[in-house]
């Protein structure tokens, strides 16, 4: 998923991301099991992830995806996120088409 550890911390914040509790050396911590990430990525995908396909920045895909009337689920001006998050579901297929595919 390529997210660091606050920009996981959002996603788990705001629900997107599940986690379970693990007990180690008497503490209590948080971890995202690998099933979780693999739910996760195939519902929801970066403006990042969508720049890098689309050859331009994750402003500009926000900004596109907006004036089309798209909304991310997620992000620093819908919920204070580091990273805009978009659902898959919303989204034509053709931003979905990875770079590699497109060649």
């Amino acid at each position: 998923m390529r997210l660091n550890e606050q920009a996981t911390r959002d996603l788990v914040r705001v629900g997107l991301l599940e986690t379970m509790t693990e007990y180690k050396c008497g503490r209590k911590g948080r971890l995202v099991p690998l099933a979780a990430i693999s739910a996760f990525e195939a519902v929801y995908v970066s403006a990042s992830e969508l720049a890098w396909r689309s050859g331009t920045s994750p402003k500009a895909i926000v900004l596109d995806l907006e004036k089309s009337g798209i909304s991310p689920v997620t992000g620093p001006k819908v919920d204070g996120g580091r990273q805009y998050f978009f659902s898959k579901a919303s989204l034509s297929e053709n931003l979905l088409v990875s770079k590699a595919s497109a060649a």
